[in-house]
């Protein structure tokens, strides 16, 4: 065998279906996550501004464009040609925007470095042409067969702007039209007044998701004689993350803070990995807060010592947190129909009363303890349910509520080393002998004990405590 052919032997090759094992296969098939993802990595270079111009149909062109802060020649490179870029490690997790001529940070989305590869949904190959510091840059970039992609720098020039252009020149197997989209990136990216998407240069309102996600809120708040209006979006598809979705304020027409899940109990209901989480977006529309200059200088939250917000916040926490709450519902049911069934023995041997106060409590916990998974939810009502049929009934549960965390922990290593029954045997013995050597004391305390009557008969129920002394 010569040389050259043991070569192209030991030639690693990279089928198409490597990079849906790589990124998943919904971004390389999925339009809304790539189109979702682009848009995404705008925002987390900077950008205010994104156009997108979609294709009528399969073999047309797509181009999304936006204002960021570009790259060099050499950024692109290390960016595009590094698999698994740590876009936080290398860049940070803030980028900066200047709104109003103020400078703010804003918080990005990127974290795994695979978004940047989007465009392989809607075509084999692209373009990319970058602006930054008066140099515009421009690579083709298409999937490699023995290497993972191949780039080509095209040429470079001059250029007064800033930003990204990426340009898929002829789709393959679009079947989505331009209005789906706009619903769809309206869902997601409407939290930050001063981004701004559009599509065939029609800028994303609310109108184009009134009828399809967008549910208003109406928040009275008597103590303000005002009413606070929270837009509730519900994309109805569960995103890969939860960083484009959460709780919104906007203030005079700018966002304060993040879009984030902030509130402890929300941040409770619906953990990061339940999809209520990767769904919900809650726009909360207060101008009240400007007028009582509750909104800190620089944007990044509130004074939340001022009194307005705390009235305000709490009111709309409440309504949000209610929202959150009947759309778990359903699934709250199934699963205490799912309990119930497994524990149906148990069940049958509690009164109509017991039973219900029962399920009562096992919603509650539920509700509490939103991320309690199923199995665990069922030990809990488990024991509940013993409980239930218990003498001493809940007074063990009040008795836990006063433990410490690390006495919780000790009593947990104490359990798994005893049972129950071995360790009241052991404890009513040693209370037994606490007891008998509190009469001792006192007995030879005092000066008129009858040694015989009185002392002799408390040794011979302590024998234990002789054999102590014949050991000293």
């Amino acid at each position: 065998m010569d040389g050259s052919t043991q070569l192209a032997m030991t030639e690693l090759l990279y089928d198409d279906r490597f990079w849906e094992q790589y990124v998943g296969k919904h971004l390389v098939n999925d339009p809304i996550t790539a189109i979702v993802e682009l848009v995404a990595n705008a925002w987390d270079a900077g950008a205010k501004e994104v156009r997108i111009y979609w294709p009528e149909q399969t073999g047309d062109s797509l181009q999304v464009t936006d204002d960021g802060e570009g790259m060099t020649e050499a950024e692109f490179f290390r960016r595009w040609g590094t698999m698994s870029y740590d876009r936080c490690k290398e860049q940070g997790e803030t980028v900066l925007v200047s709104v109003n001529d103020v400078q703010r940070k804003r918080k990005t989305y990127g974290r795994n470095g695979i978004g940047r590869f989007a465009a392989f949904c809607f075509g084999s190959e692209y373009t990319v042409t970058t602006r930054k510091g008066g140099i515009e840059s421009r690579f083709f970039v298409k999937k490699g067969k023995t290497r993972p992609l191949d780039i080509v720098r095209i040429e470079s020039g001059q250029s007064t702007k800033s930003g990204t252009s990426i340009d898929v020149l002829k789709t393959i197997g679009l079947q989505m039209r331009a209005d789906t989209i706009r619903v769809e990136l309206g869902c997601r990216f409407l939290t930050d007044p001063h981004f701004s998407v559009y599509i065939d240069d029609v800028r994303i309102v609310f109108e184009d998701i009134q009828d399809r996600g967008l549910e208003i809120i109406n928040v009275d708040i008597p103590e303000l004689n005002t009413t606070i209006i929270v837009k509730a979006i519900d994309t109805r598809r569960t995103d890969r993350t939860i960083r484009q979705h959460g709780v919104a304020w906007h203030v005079g027409g700018r966002l304060v803070g993040d879009c984030a899940w902030k509130d402890p109990e929300q941040k409770s209901l619906i953990d990061g990995r339940r999809v209520e989480a990767k769904r919900f977006t809650f726009i909360v529309e207060a101008d009240i807060l400007l007028e009582s200059h509750a909104v800190l200088p620089d944007w990044t939250g509130f004074d939340e010592e001022n009194s307005c917000f705390k009235v305000v916040n709490v009111a709309v926490q409440n309504a949000i947190t209610s929202r959150l709450l009947e759309a778990t519902k359903e699934k709250r049911r199934e699963t205490s129909r799912s309990i119930r069934s497994s524990l149906a023995p148990q069940i049958r041997l509690l009164s109509p009363l017991r039973r219900e106060k029962w399920e009562s409590f096992v919603d509650k916990v539920q509700e509490a303890c939103p991320s309690l998974t199923e199995n665990e939810l069922k030990s809990v009502s488990g024991v509940l349910a013993n409980m239930e049929q218990a003498q001493s009934q809940y007074a063990l549960l009040h008795k836990l509520h006063e433990l410490s965390p690390g006495q919780i922990d000790d009593l947990q290593d104490i359990l798994d080393d005893w049972t129950v029954d071995m360790a009241k045997i052991v404890l009513d013995e040693i209370k037994t002998r606490m007891k008998l050597v509190e009469e001792l004391r006192i007995k030879t305390c005092e000066r008129d004990t009858l040694e015989v009557q009185e002392l002799q008969p408390l040794f011979k129920q302590g024998l234990w405590i002789q054999c102590s002394m014949v050991r000293i």
